[in-house]
């Protein structure tokens, strides 16, 4: 996977990614974290089922 860092706590910008939890397709997603608080969600185009795509549930 090709993500920027994952580790901190609590400070600067980072990106995790993570598992759309709203239904059974359980796309990959990408979130963007500027301190504690999300602010970005994408579809991850390295998750192996979704790759890259997110339903408009998930988007929402």
């Amino acid at each position: 996977m090709s993500h920027a860092s994952r580790t901190g706590t609590g400070t600067g910008t980072r990106t995790a990614p993570r598992i759309c939890p709203l239904c059974e397709a359980t796309c990959g997603l990408t979130l963007t974290i500027e301190g504690t608080t999300v602010t970005g969600a994408r579809g991850d185009r390295d998750d192996i089922f979704s790759r890259g795509f997110i339903c408009p549930k998930g988007a929402s």
